[in-house]
């Protein structure tokens, strides 16, 4: 009898075959039957005319050259036919044919043929392929193929051996196993000393169990929810009973232990509901507890119901009572009828509390604003002035500034020029992380004064050194130096010190104003100190400000000979410039004496300071 795996893989090439074959016979009248000439002579030398069948490798070297003058019933035929022998001729015939899937259907169809007759050899050939992605492929189809007739040595080797595509047959593996003695499959995974495999392992046996018998399935997972595997696969398992039997699910919740497990339980019992039933999904997630959970599922069912938003409004109004809980639901629905109907979502706004309904607008005017901001703007303009439109006029900002930052600032002047400036700047500056250096400055002559223009830079550079510290830095360059906000100088010069510090210190060495080149110094040296000492070193050894110079030491020493002193000690030694390796070897004698006076005493007497600073610096130590 075949086994299933080989009959599923001769079901899977027969259509593709067929498919292959249908194309190439579709613009051409249908074939005769191949004759192939034999090459040995008849007696007495005259030609043999008997036409002679093509073989297995005749036939596949037909398909691989595109002469498709075989019938899918005559190839399949061929294949069935393979013996063993001929198989990795076969299969080097088959590596030559043109398209991916007839490749990997065919070899799937012969390694499946030489597992059932010699597994060594068909697993030998396999690892033996030249590239880690063929090998990968190769092993799977033997592994899925062998696992039909020793599905217990299969797992045990692809769980024992990292082998290139054995964890992707675990799922056929314990299916063959299940099938034929299933006792033995769940205690060979239950019994899997790596906690790891363990888990992985039980994942795929209650999958697989749960594509036949979704009930044993979750009886499975139950008895294993004490293992991280089995509280995860529990969801598989529910989802699967939920799809065949939606009014089981509260049952099937009682039965799921408390806390992470029933939590994850519940999550995978309202996917399943609200793919068939929305409203029933809804109903089911109001039967939790309070919290999170609760939250989330209702959130994913009343997402569902906003296809028809009118009946969902109706039915949260008779199922909740006033309140938070109902609010976050109804504002659900219309950011859902937002997204696909922005002017629809509006006739919703007076299902909205009151505390809801900015929220509500806001998500209206997004997609709104995205594809038709004059119609957008008009309905903003005519609401009433208050604390609902101020926020409508940042919505239209957000979204505009994106495409058009100068035009939709004028144009949000001229429209509103009723809002207070604070509140439009504040919003600008949010929104400036889509803004380029050139966009920025550009935006300037817009502002009504230096106090808001200030106000505008230092939260637009301070929101940009966190996206894009190059930008920002050359922002700040490109401003004149009343416009230079102080504050945002140490954000900008740490931010991208953190990630390009050699090219935050050329930045920094630019500035001209004496008190900031400084600031972003010293930022640019505490975040490179700890990345490349030596290179930090180097760069402000040659630094034109004394002051930068002399907080090197300090800058570069202080933690490290906290963390560790030794290495700090060591490095200290190797500083070129003479004055600066004497402040550090200073630096990390006094920081090491916090915890260890003994061992620093007697490291700083092995160094080359001058007598006089040894003293001093011993004394210090004693202190």
């Amino acid at each position: 009898m075949r086994s299933a795996h080989f009959v599923r893989h001769l079901a899977l090439a027969t259509g593709l075959f067929a498919a292959g074959w249908g194309a190439g016979r579709m613009f051409s009248p249908a074939p005769a039957p191949v004759s192939v000439p034999s090459s040995s002579p008849t007696p007495g030398g005259a030609a043999n005319t008997n036409p002679r069948p093509p073989n297995a490798a005749e036939a596949l070297a037909h398909f691989a050259s595109g002469d498709r003058i075989l019938t899918p019933r005559e190839l399949r035929a061929l294949l069935a036919t393979a013996g063993p022998a001929e198989i990795p001729a076969l299969l080097d015939i088959v590596s030559k044919l043109p398209r991916p899937l007839d490749r990997d259907r065919c070899r799937a169809t012969l390694l499946g043929r030489w597992v059932a007759a010699d597994p060594a050899a068909a697993r030998a050939w396999a690892e033996a392929r030249p590239t880690l992605d063929d090998r990968r492929s190769a092993l799977r189809d033997v592994f899925s193929a062998w696992s039909d007739q020793a599905p217990a040595e299969v797992a045990a080797l692809i769980t024992s051996t990292d082998i290139p595509g054995g964890w992707e047959t675990l799922d056929d593996v314990l299916s063959a196993w299940l099938a034929s003695d299933p006792a033995r499959a769940k205690a060979w995974v239950k019994n899997i000393p790596n906690p790891r495999i363990r888990n992985l392992a039980i994942q795929s046996l209650v999958s697989v169990q749960a594509a036949e018998d979704p009930a044993a399935a979750f009886d499975t997972a139950i008895s294993l929810c004490s293992e991280q595997g089995g509280r995860f696969a529990l969801g598989s398992a529910v989802h699967a009973m939920v799809l065949r039997d939606p009014a089981a699910a509260t049952t099937i919740l009682t039965r799921v232990p408390e806390g992470e497990p029933r939590e994850l339980a519940a999550g995978q019992i309202v996917d399943a509901l609200t793919a068939s039933d929305p409203k029933l999904a809804a109903e089911f997630a109001l039967t939790l507890p309070s919290g999170a959970g609760r939250s989330r599922s209702l959130t994913i069912a009343v997402t569902a119901m906003a296809t028809d938003p009118e009946s969902a409004f109706k039915w949260l109004k008779a199922a909740l009572p006033a309140g938070g809980e109902r609010s976050a639901a109804q504002l659900q629905i219309v950011k859902e009828v937002a997204e696909r109907a922005p002017r629809e979502a509006l006739g919703y706004l007076d299902e909205i509390p009151p505390e809801s309904r900015i929220a509500a607008l806001s998500a209206i005017l997004g997609p709104w604003t995205a594809t038709d901001p004059a119609a957008a703007t008009a309905y903003v303009r005519q609401l009433p002035l208050g604390a609902e439109r101020n926020q409508a006029v940042k919505r239209l900002l957000m979204r505009r500034f994106q495409s058009d930052p100068a035009g939709a600032l004028a144009d949000l002047q001229r429209d509103f020029p009723d809002l207070q400036s604070d509140q439009l700047y504040s919003q600008l500056a949010s929104s400036s992380y889509y803004l380029s250096a050139q966009e920025t400055l550009a935006l300037l002559p817009l502002l009504p004064s230096d106090p808001t223009r200030k106000q505008f830079l230092s939260s637009s550079l301070q929101r940009l050194a966190f996206t894009a510290p190059e930008a920002a830095a050359e922002l700040f360059l490109a401003l004149p130096s009343g416009l230079q906000p102080p504050q945002a100088l140490s954000t900008v010069a740490n931010a991208w010190a953190a990630t390009a510090p050699a090219a935050a210190a050329a930045w920094a060495a630019k500035l001209t104003d004496e008190s900031a080149r400084q600031s972003a110094s010293v930022a640019v040296l505490r975040n490179w100190s700890t990345t490349d000492p030596d290179a930090a070193v180097r760069w402000v050894s040659t630094h034109p400000d004394a002051a930068v110079r002399a907080q090197a030491p300090e800058l570069i020493c202080s933690e490290w000979a906290i963390s560790d002193p030794l290495a700090a000690a060591q490095w200290a030694t190797r500083i070129s410039d003479p004055s600066m390796r004497q402040a550090a070897l200073e630096t990390v004698a006094r920081h090491w004496s916090f915890y260890d006076a003994s061992a620093a005493e007697k490291w700083l007497a092995t160094t080359d300071l001058p007598p006089d600073r040894k003293a001093a610096a011993l004394k210090g130590v004693r202190r």
